[in-house]
């Protein structure tokens, strides 16, 4: 933290009684980690012309630890106009490197190594250009080393080590010793290098040690110096625990949770709470090591209540995963098997159910729909205050923020309880679930980490926990998908493969008539439905249908609203080249609409974004017979190719689904690929589905690969007819049963998944 060593500095220098009163407050909130009451302080500040760069600096770094990283942008952008005006420096020191540095910070958050890198090795060549004080070369070259080290790339990351080592940090830079030891043991940390690590974080600095109880004075904080060394000290306790000095770094955990202010840094204090529980379980203090599990997972879980977007959420929850798998696994060896699902249910990150749950359009009617954001802006502004709520409120002020806050959660509740549901969800408790299982259907949710998976399966009578052989599964799935795609005699045996490893150890698996699967990491990719078992492919035997997780159930029950229209049939958009004419697609909707008359039918021009924007929450079924593009490396950007209109490319992307509005039961992408994703750890896969089920839709019939024009007419012409006499799970299975008589290779029939609500 740049301000600390800058006030670090000025203390030995200007040592007067008077010194402690030019503290700005934005410094004190920063150097206490009050980062929520330095973005409500200097909000209002900043937006004024003559707000100073101290103020905006520290607004910007209070949107980085609050993980905001859209006002961010938007702060650093200001802080680019203070610095090329001029204004750049903080007691003399020139800061005008430290928008590369919180740009860096903030991608190595996200997990955007290469990014981290660039910026950080450009705000270097831009230190080195303007001989800006040595310190910058520190932080920068610690920000690129660590992300070097965090991508996997040593070679890149031991450079940064040389590079630190070769700054001169003789008379008068000595000061900053301290700084680039802890830069190095950051870089050894992060690269495995425990005993180095140690090392680094072991100098003594005696002159230092005066400098930060003289520059307490000037905070007028005594805390100001301890957040900046609460990182290494974790980062030193950690390294000693991970190299096996169990009892040296049980006291320097049981150190560091002594101390109040640990539980502000919110990154370090679920750490220090998981490796604590770590040792317990090490120690076989079962119970003691479950509450560490729970309080670090609590911590990650409010932490994460404070991310912006759905991006970062994912991110940041994703990084976590082995907290969820160790409770899990802790849970299901106790046989905890509902705790251990709750715990699943949780360690998916949610990040669908939290987007339905924050949805603001739930009225037609602006002037109501003004009203819920209004409600749902104090809401969020009252959460924030009682939970960032520390030792240093009295307990009356917590007791008043907790009343604050069960009233307005009760004024929600009063006025919208739909939106009240919503806007206050977690996961489902486990009874829940069972719940919203249908009564002759078996739920078989799977996690996986690492080397571990389990299947959790649960009917209305129990709720089971199975341990699963995980090594070489999502090679296994690869390699079942490219032998179907290629039509390959080596499908058969891949396919009984998964079978034996992912179905036949479950429970009476012979009995299993209807199955809802909750999948998880690469299981998003398989096709369930071509797994061969005794009785023949999985379709045979089971109607199958997919959630992206349990929770979601309660988002896809009956509408309040009946829409006037039956089926709305979008075909064969005109793209403006005759090699994208799916001449196949329009025969299907062709055909379809010859059985369902009353039917909407857009072809070629007719076939754009606009009209299905407007026109989709007026139908109860939607039916697009289109293009589908995945992108894995940008799987926001996938998108269904309509008709480009001259207000629009013609791509329907997923965050146009954002912000579209469906009341639809069903939702057909008969195009290719819709059904793909990239998977997250620990989350469900981000592509079309989950953009259509935010956008309304109950249900959604999607493809997992490029599926062949003529075969797939044959299939759609099947379900829509059997819609007219059976559920939607089963019109597609019949449907698939058809196609398979007519089409053996599951190439052509296996693709189409249903996801949501089968009835």
């Amino acid at each position: 933290m740049n301000i600390g060593k800058i006030i670090l500095v000025f203390s030995l220098v200007f040592l007067t009684a008077c010194v402690a009163h030019m503290q700005p407050p934005e410094w004190t909130n920063t150097a206490e980690a009050r980062f929520a009451e330095n973005k409500d302080y200097l909000e209002p500040r900043v937006k004024s012309a003559d707000s100073s760069f101290s103020e905006v600096y520290c607004l910007c770094e209070a949107y980085l630890k609050l993980y905001e990283y859209e006002k961010l942008e938007d702060c650093l952008k200001l802080l680019k106009q203070k610095i090329d005006s001029g204004d750049k420096s903080i007691m003399g020191f020139d800061m005008s490197a430290r928008p590369y540095m919180l740009k860096s910070e903030m991608y190595i958050e996200l997990g955007e190594y290469d990014k981290a890198i660039s910026e950080a090795e450009n705000g270097y060549a831009y230190a080195l250009k303007e001989d800006l004080h040595r310190l910058n070369y520190i932080e920068l070259i610690k920000l690129y080393g660590h992300a070097y080290a965090l991508k996997g790339d040593r070679e890149g990351a031991l450079k940064a080590v040389d590079d630190l080592n070769a700054i001169y940090l003789g008379y008068p830079f000595g000061l900053i010793a301290e700084d680039r030891d802890r830069g190095l043991a950051k870089i050894y940390f992060a690269l495995g290098m425990y005993d180095e690590a140690v090392a680094a974080t072991s100098h003594t600095y005696a002159f230092n040690a005066l400098a930060k109880a003289l520059g307490g004075l000037v905070a007028g904080s005594g805390d100001y110096f301890l957040f900046m060394d609460l990182p290494y000290k974790y980062i030193k306790y950690k390294s000693l625990l991970e190299s096996g000095n169990i009892e040296q770094a049980k006291v320097g955990y049981d150190e560091l949770l002594g101390m109040e202010q640990v539980s502000h840094s919110g990154s370090i204090y679920w750490n220090v709470l998981y490796d604590r529980g770590r040792i317990a379980q090490a120690e076989n203090d079962i119970p003691i090591a479950q509450e560490y599990y729970r309080k670090a997972i609590e911590a990650i879980e409010l932490q994460r209540a404070s991310v912006g977007n759905e991006a970062s959420k994912i991110g940041y929850i994703s990084s976590k995963q082995k907290v969820y798998a160790d409770m899990i696994e802790l849970l299901v060896a106790q046989n905890l098997d509902r705790v251990a699902l709750m715990y699943c249910e949780r360690a998916k990150a949610r990040a669908l159910v939290d987007l339905l749950a924050q949805r603001s359009s739930f009225s037609p009617q602006q002037e109501t729909a003004e009203q819920q954001q209004e409600i749902l802006a104090r809401l969020d502004r009252a959460e924030v205050a009682f939970y960032r709520a520390d030792q240093r409120y009295t307990q009356k002020d917590k007791d008043r923020q907790k009343r604050t806050l069960v009233l307005i959660r009760k004024e929600l509740s009063d006025e919208y309880p739909e939106l009240a549901a919503m806007a206050t969800v977690g996961s489902l408790e486990p009874e829940a679930i069972r719940s919203l299982i249908g009564s002759d259907e078996t739920l078989i949710e799977y996690y996986s980490y690492d080397e571990r998976l389990y299947a959790f399966i649960v009917t209305r009578q129990e709720i089971r926990a199975i341990r699963l052989e995980s090594r070489g599964l999502d090679t296994d799935i690869q390699a079942f998908r490219q032998a179907i795609i290629s039509e390959s005699d080596k499908a058969r045996g891949i396919g009984r493969k998964l079978y034996s490893r992912l179905i036949a150890p479950l429970p009476d698996s012979q009995k299993k008539a209807r199955l809802l699967i909750v999948g998880h990491g690469a299981l998003h990719y398989l096709p369930f439905n071509a797994l061969i078992g005794p009785d023949g492919y999985l379709v045979d035997s089971a109607t199958i249908r997919l959630l992206p997780s349990a929770s979601v159930m309660r988002f896809l029950g009956p509408r309040q609203t009946t829409p006037q229209q039956e089926l709305l049939l979008l075909g064969n958009p005109d793209l403006g080249d005759p090699m994208f004419d799916l001449a196949g697609a329009e025969a299907e909707v062709r055909e379809i609409r010859k059985m369902w008359p009353d039917s909407t039918v857009l072809l070629r021009g007719s076939a754009t974004k606009q009209s299905l924007q407007e026109a989709g929450r007026l139908f109860r079924m939607i039916h697009i017979a289109a293009h589908g593009k995945f992108h894995s490396d940008a799987p926001l950007n996938s998108a269904i190719l309509l008709t480009p209109t001259k207000d629009d490319d013609g791509r329907l992307t997923v965050a146009d689904l954002y912000t579209m509005e469906l009341n639809a039961d069903l939702v057909t992408l008969s195009a290719c690929e819709t059904g793909m994703g990239d998977v997250k750890s620990g989350d469900d896969v981000i592509g079309l589905s989950r953009g259509f089920l935010y956008a309304g839709a109950r249900s959604l019939v999607t493809s997992l690969w490029p599926v062949p024009d003529r075969e797939t007419t044959f299939l759609m012409i099947e379900f829509y007819r059997n819609l007219k006499t059976m559920n939607r799970a089963d019109a597609l299975r019949h449907a698939q049963l058809a196609t398979k008589e007519e089409f053996p290779p599951p190439f052509f029939w296996a693709a189409f998944q249903l996801t949501g609500n089968g009835d």
